[in-house]
């Protein structure tokens, strides 16, 4: 079993334990993973476990979490805790784009990368008001990941606008602990390409016939597609600028609009029109739970890498691996990961897009 390290926010470490009851722990690419842990309140050291404390598995800095729930559970006559703790990505989200004094927003060009560690600067790191500064972030190696575009935001949630425009190329981002430093890293991220096709990493290939992945769901929905974006920027009535961006490669079109009013710029336009069309693609992904017999989690594969999936002589795809489910129970590790685009729902893409577009009317 994997000993589960407890330090507080400030870099104090508090205790090391084992003896957890279950961990489900799900990582997410692009976004904000979690962790519910399920602990009898007898283990050693159990109750010191508390709310904003942080928490890992071994040596796994990447794959840190911040206690936001803390619950008591009488269970079979067992009194357990049951911990609620998103990744700490959500430190993130703890901050707003608040845009330089004097600007309408807050504008930068260069790689997607550039972007948003310009954002992460500008309000987490080096704030013009310094009482914003709450946590110690650095930012990792710059790799100049992304093409070179130019973005704008103005007061909206900064994890959200990472996972915008990170997403538009399939990028991750994450925030690392550094232990020995006291502090976390930023870092954005682009997955290795592990498929059959390229020669330059070791190739991963899932397959009934290679016995390392069981029964699988295959999903094709276009039940929430639209694949032409009307985006209107700044003006009013007939002189209100609208750039139309036609994602549906001549085919069916599904067409929807969006309000960006705070954006000046006709290039960002279109980008925004992108980025919106990629949140409303149709769905075309596998989902499988793998066996740990020929590639090694964490080792040969990881998340984001890029690898190859074969069904059978007719189904092969290559799929970017965006979300992994690891479950901890006593002596046995499942370990699930999920392929492709992940599923959407009609309301959760509704849902995202309305919050948008109210925010930039409020602004």
């Amino acid at each position: 079993m994997k000993i589960l390290n407890i330090m507080d926010l400030d870099f104090n470490y508090k205790a090391a334990l084992r003896g957890y009851e279950s961990a489900v722990l799900i990582r997410a690419w692009n976004g904000i993973g979690s962790l519910v842990l399920t602990i009898s309140t007898e283990i050693t050291n159990a109750s010191l476990i508390e709310e904003d404390d942080l928490i890992w598995f071994d040596n796994e800095y990447h794959k840190a979490f911040i206690v936001e729930k803390v619950e008591t559970v009488l269970a079979g006559g067992e009194k357990q805790y049951k911990i609620t703790a998103p990744g700490i990505n959500v430190l993130i989200r703890d901050f707003i784009t608040i845009p330089p004094a004097g600007s309408a927003s807050d504008t930068r060009t260069g790689t997607r990368e550039a972007v948003v560690r310009a954002w992460v600067t500008a309000n987490c790191i080096s704030p013009t008001d310094t009482t914003r500064a709450q946590y110690p972030i650095i930012l990792g190696t710059y790799a100049g990941l992304g093409d070179s575009i130019t973005e704008q935001t103005r007061l909206a949630n900064l994890a959200d606008e990472n996972i915008r425009v990170l997403g538009a190329q399939d990028l991750g981002w994450r925030l690392d602990l550094d232990i020995p430093n006291s502090r976390f890293t930023f870092k954005v991220l682009d997955g290795v390409d592990r498929t059959a096709g390229q020669s330059l990493n070791g190739r991963v290939l899932f397959g009934l016939k290679y016995g390392n992945l069981t029964g699988y769901r295959k999903v094709q929905d276009k039940t929430a597609e639209k694949n032409v974006a009307y985006t209107g920027g700044q003006g009013e009535g007939a002189a209100r600028t609208i750039v139309k961006v036609d994602g549906s490669g001549g085919g069916r079109k599904k067409e929807t609009f969006i309000d960006a009013q705070n954006v000046s710029l006709t290039a960002e336009l279109s980008e925004r029109g992108a980025q919106a069309l990629t949140e409303l693609a149709a769905i075309n992904s596998f989902e499988f739970e793998v066996l740990d017999r020929q590639f090694r989690y964490g080792q040969e594969y990881d998340l984001g890498d890029y690898v190859t999936v074969i069904i059978d002589k007719d189904t092969s795809q290559d799929l970017q691996i965006q979300k992994i489910t690891e479950t901890y129970e006593k002596d046995r590790i499942q370990v699930i990961p999920e392929f492709g685009k992940p599923e959407r729902t009609l309301g959760g893409i509704i849902g995202s897009i309305t919050k948008r577009v109210a925010n930039m009317e409020a602004r």
